[in-house]
């Protein structure tokens, strides 16, 4: 194998005939060896890779010069390749195979390359996604702090103070208010991008409407389910009525505050709803617009993916800032606050368990097949999800599973597989409402009906709003601990049963995207049932 450097750029300049892209398509897969990006991945993109090369013989001819690259940037490892001549995108793919909307949201969670045109030349670059590490590091941080807590209990009381004041609590106080700088402009940039490019869709596809609206109303149905499952076993049984005939002045008081006083004060003081006015407000001014945004959509789409890499950054730290938190727990003597939520992993799995169960058997009735037969279908998507807790590992499987196994028509499936998998989280949602539930009843809070209302809304807005890197689903928890005044240093709890959560998470989110996919080409005529009820 060469010896490349792990810490230095490197660019070589080739021409495109078949010896030469032979040998770049070597030089990639060496590089992602280095790397250590998973076996079945590095062969996707070397396959890739190849594809674009020869696209690119065939059209500027094999006398033609171009320049690979590949190294390391911030925000990961990256390599591609430069052409000089026309503007020629290769990895354009037709509306029969996947819209404009969804090669750009492929290509920022991983599954395509990127390809623009800057100053007269061809860029394409793909950002291959290393093994994911960080969840062993949070499980060992977790482990080592448990133990460290445990331990310091011995200690002298002066020693564990002085720890605690000097060194633990600085600490998690200065990674949670990165976290919150983080969390609030990252949330807005993350929906106004989304309504923008949702804008488009919907304007030029009566699908895409009612492929939105499905996949909100499912979601706020499972987050009101998830309050009816736990609100009584969280102690906050008596929200329903503890307003009594000041519940509506609350609600009423709830909406005026929904509107800022000014743009700084919901991203200084974290409210999520207001944050949520200024997306609504803004990305339908930017819509309203047409044509002439078009600068200031690509701004807003830089600035979200510019704040993504921050976040990626930041999330780096999470296990020190999990160990550090536990430890300081631990020595402060709220030793309940860790013990006790052994309870949320246990009534998430539970509450997702009937939420899928409900999907299957509503399905089933719908399209006539007996539940274990769906459920077969459904597995091979089900089982990588949760082995790997990653929506784009077992993507081209939900693919051949929607169109060869459930029969769903080819125009939904491209464009609704990719459009859910970012825009459709309901195992994220629900745990966003379940989290601050316990969380409070641990902090022995007590949550108003008007404060659940913003938090059922809450939930149902990050189910689509959610982040996709590591990291986003402390943003959101962030947002959500701050709106309902939950102590920030549970934020070391939900970071460790994130852990947990992840992986069921990600299954859930796709079985009810294949479900709902289903029943909305069986509503639009476009299922066929031979292929669904067939054995």
């Amino acid at each position: 194998m060469m010896n490349f450097s792990k810490n230095e750029n490197n660019r070589n300049h080739y021409f495109l005939d078949d010896k030469n892209i032979k040998e770049v398509v070597k030089q990639i897969k060496q590089y992602l060896e280095i790397w250590k990006v998973d076996v079945k991945d590095s062969t996707q993109y070397c396959m890739m890779a190849e594809e674009t090369l020869l696209i690119w013989q065939e059209h500027f001819g094999s006398n033609k010069a171009f320049h690979f690259e590949a190294g390391r940037k911030i925000g990961g490892r990256y390599f591609c390749f430069s052409l000089t001549g026309e503007s020629y995108d290769p990895l354009h793919l037709s509306d029969k195979v996947c819209s404009e909307y969804n090669e750009i949201v492929l290509s920022h969670i991983g599954v395509l390359p990127n390809w623009n045109y800057s100053r007269g030349v061809n860029i394409v670059t793909f950002t291959p996604i290393k093994k994911d590490l960080s969840v062993c590091w949070i499980l060992f941080a977790l482990a080592v702090g448990l133990l460290c807590g445990w331990l310091g209990v011995f200690l002298p009381n002066a020693f564990r103070e002085a720890a605690l004041n000097n060194f633990l609590l600085p600490v998690a106080n200065t990674f949670i208010g990165l976290l919150t700088t983080v969390a609030g402009p990252l949330i807005f940039l993350c929906v106004i991008w989304g309504i923008c490019s949702v804008g488009d869709i919907m304007t030029l596809n009566l699908l895409g409407k009612r492929m939105l609206g499905r996949f909100l109303l499912f979601m706020f149905f499972s987050v009101v389910l998830a309050v009816v499952i736990c609100g009584p076993f969280c102690s906050i049984s008596s929200f329903y009525f503890q307003e009594s005939g000041n519940t509506w002045g609350r609600l009423w008081q709830m909406i005026l505050d929904i509107v800022p006083h000014n743009v700084v004060s919901p991203f200084s003081e974290g409210n999520s709803l207001q944050i949520v006015f200024l997306d609504a407000l803004f990305g339908t001014a930017i819509l309203a617009m047409g044509k002439r945004s078009d600068s200031i959509t690509k701004l807003v789409e830089q600035a979200n993916y510019l704040l993504q890499m921050v976040m990626n950054a930041v999330s780096k730290l999470i296990a020190i800032f999990v160990f550090v938190s536990i430890v300081s727990v631990f020595w402060s003597g709220n030793m309940n606050a860790v013990l006790s939520s052994w309870k949320i992993p246990c009534f998430y799995i539970a509450t997702l368990f009937i939420i899928l169960t409900f999907e299957l058997l509503r399905f089933s009735v719908a399209g006539g097949v007996q539940p274990f037969v769906l459920l077969k279908k459904m597995a091979p998507t089900i089982l990588i999800a949760f082995t790997t807790a990653s929506s784009m590992a077992a993507y081209s499987t939900n693919m051949e599973t929607c169109r060869k196994k459930l029969g769903i028509d080819e125009r939904i499936v491209n464009f609704g597989i990719p459009f859910g998998m970012v825009m459709f989280k309901t195992g994220h949602a629900v745990i966003y409402i379940i989290l601050p539930l316990f969380i409070a009843n641990i902090y022995g809070m007590d949550l108003s009906f008007s404060m659940v209302a913003s938090l059922i809304i809450m939930a149902t807005l990050l189910g689509v709003a959610t982040p996709p890197i590591p990291g986003g689903g402390l943003c959101c928890y962030t947002i959500l601990f701050l709106q309902a005044g939950i102590p920030t240093e549970a934020l070391s709890v939900a970071a460790a049963l994130d852990v947990i959560f992840d992986r069921f998470a990600t299954m859930s989110n796709l079985g009810c995207l294949q479900v709902e996919l289903a029943m909305l080409a069986k509503r639009q005529k476009m299922l066929d049932l031979t292929i669904l009820r067939k054995f």
